[in-house]
């Protein structure tokens, strides 16, 4: 069949994008992806005469992870596959079809009373996600593309409101370099009004002026049952495949954290700025420098000549060395995303790189603990590197004079 066998060229033999806080790990024709809560396997080509060998190979590595892992088998797989994962202890989870439909067999008008949730003038973000984790099980949980800090403009969540209150919500997104509209979830009294407006929704735009490009999408592909199956064939989906997840857990499970979150704009990320503008009494400047106060005890190297990699090779190490145990860091960057996160867990093979650097490369740089005890501060504009806290200072003061000179300053 064209539809599945498109839906295997573009979406099952790619290697997907891992997310915040995942790795993406290539095992011949298996990809796994650790989460750091969880683990996920995709087969991006044939597995070959015997699966036993790719099947175990996942099973060990998601165990030294302590992660939970679910491996998705269609039914056009080769059964070879189910019973390798049942012989190594994988049990059965859900069934669901799996439907693929052309995009012009929908397109049309925008229903005036179902609206974007991602630009909503009533505020429904958060009663939309209490929704989303109603029904299910969904192809890709909205909390999920949350935690993998999708951008507001890659997907989009769509409801209708009756009586002040969302009664159906629906989330979709074009996944990747293909040609497909993933219908990520649908939630409530389901129809297929939502399909025009993720027709005329497109991310594209938005990629063009960031210098990429998306093609044109031709498909929308879900899997559901239930009353959104039935609504979706009658409108023309067809029925091509049907998957089925298969889940094992490891004797010693893992942390229940990501490695890596993200921080963003919310009240969260603020009162963490907040907290940074007090304790350094802040105030940014491009023209008068430091325009902060250095902690005590600190040390502050001019980076006019600098080799960025040993820079970043003797903060990581000493950020490391510093840290109590258990204890997260902060990469906060002025103006922009932030990344809060594990430093035992990022920055070696199979979990995600070190998420920020300590080179302030056009704006205000910081790697501090929560509590501001340590750290430094990167300045773009004086062209320093602020390093303070005693542990930390103890451990990289004479690498940092020996590449960088002697302090300019010190408290």
């Amino acid at each position: 069949m064209l539809l599945l066998a498109e839906h295997e060229k573009q979406v099952r033999r790619q290697a997907p994008y891992p997310g915040v806080g995942k790795s993406v790990v290539t095992d011949g024709p298996v990809v796994r992806i650790h989460a750091g809560t969880h683990g996920q396997v995709d087969l991006v080509g044939p597995l070959g005469p015997d699966p036993s060998g790719p099947v175990r190979r996942q099973q060990e590595a998601f165990a030294a992870h302590g992660e939970p892992v679910e491996w998705k088998a269609y039914g056009h797989d080769d059964p070879a596959l189910t019973a390798a994962l049942l012989d190594h202890g994988f049990t059965p989870g859900w069934q669901r079809p799996l439907l693929i439909a052309s995009v012009d067999d929908f397109r049309g008008p925008v229903p005036g009373d179902v609206h974007d949730v991602g630009i909503d003038p009533h505020g429904d973000h958060e009663q939309a996600r209490r929704m989303a984790r109603t029904g299910g099980p969904h192809r890709t949980p909205l909390d999920e593309l949350d935690a993998d800090g999708t951008a507001p403009y890659e997907v989009c969540v769509l409801a209708r409101r009756r009586a002040g209150q969302v009664v159906e919500l629906g989330w979709a997104h074009q996944l990747g370099q293909t040609e497909f509209i993933e219908i990520c979830g649908l939630v409530g009294e389901h129809t297929t009004e939502f399909l025009p407006y993720w027709i005329a929704w497109s991310p594209r735009g938005r990629y063009r002026y960031l210098g990429g490009n998306r093609p044109e999408p031709r498909f929308f592909v879900a899997e559901v049952d239930g009353p959104s199956y039935d609504v979706l064939v009658a409108a023309g989906f067809q029925e091509v495949s049907t998957v089925r997840t298969y889940h094992w857990s490891p004797p010693d499970p893992g942390p229940r954290t990501r490695p890596v979150r993200m921080l963003i704009a919310n009240p969260e990320y603020r009162e963490i700025w907040d907290a940074v503008y007090e304790h350094f009494s802040f105030k940014p400047s491009v023209h008068e420098f430091p325009g902060k106060v250095d902690p005590s005890p600190s040390m502050t190297w001019h980076l006019d000549v600098v080799d960025d990699d040993r820079l970043e090779a003797i903060v990581e190490r000493g950020l490391r060395a510093a840290v109590r145990p258990g204890e997260l860091l902060r990469f906060l960057d002025w103006q922009h995303v932030g990344f809060e996160f594990d430093p035992s867990r990022v920055g070696r093979a199979e979990y995600p790189d070190w998420p920020g650097v300590a080179y302030p490369d056009g704006d205000y740089y910081l790697n501090v603990t929560p509590d501001l005890r340590l750290g430094t501060f990167g300045h773009p504009w004086e062209d320093t590197l602020c390093v303070f806290g005693a542990d930390l200072l103890a451990v990289v003061r004479d690498d940092l004079t020996a590449l960088l000179g002697p302090p300019i300053r010190a408290s």
